[in-house]
């Protein structure tokens, strides 16, 4: 009779961007941050956020979800990025910035040349326990603070509103997004 592995690497999962969310919106502590996937602050041109988390401390943490390398390095030409090599960090940069990516990537791929060494590395993998695949995430490098400024309060309340806005139509319309 085979027995069940018990926390063995899962080769068969390939991760979408929606799993890797979801996998990093449960490994931020929930008392410390709120947590809202895929939003755009204004400006606009700051870009939308795979992941926005403010701190109790009204800091913005800001994680960048990526699924393959030729999407990560094609990240690097957008605008955000342009701007913050141009002018630097600004009242709304986060203050924290990381990439949550497959480990499979990092290990076959390791980091692109234009990742910046400020940005935090953010690696889920998928394992089995009792046929049951669990996603982890593992923090490889740390984000550096990049400016010490909370966000302002018109866009505490942006954040807050879109959160829940987007929970009362989802419950609304039955699930659908």
């Amino acid at each position: 009779m085979n027995e069940p592995k018990l926390d063995e690497p899962s080769e068969s999962l390939v991760m979408t961007a929606d799993d890797i969310t979801i996998a990093v919106a449960n490994w931020l502590p929930w008392w410390r941050y709120l947590v809202v996937p895929n939003v755009t602050l204004f400006p606009v041109s700051v870009g939308e956020m795979d992941i926005a988390a403010l701190s109790r401390a009204n800091m913005l943490y800001e994680v960048e979800v990526k699924v393959s390398f030729a999407d990560w390095k094609a990240d690097f030409k957008k605008a955000k990025w342009i701007r913050m090599r141009e002018r630097g960090y600004d009242s709304y940069s986060p203050s924290r910035f990381s990439f949550a990516v497959p480990q499979d990537l990092l290990d076959t791929r390791g980091l692109p040349n234009e990742c910046p060494d400020w940005a935090g590395i953010l690696s889920v993998s998928a394992r089995t326990c009792y046929d049951e695949t669990r996603l982890s995430v593992k923090e490889i490098r740390k984000p550096r603070m990049l400016h010490r400024r909370p966000i302002a309060l018109d866009r505490i309340l942006e954040l807050a509103h879109k959160a829940t806005h987007r929970h009362w139509r989802r419950r609304l319309n039955g699930g659908a997004k």
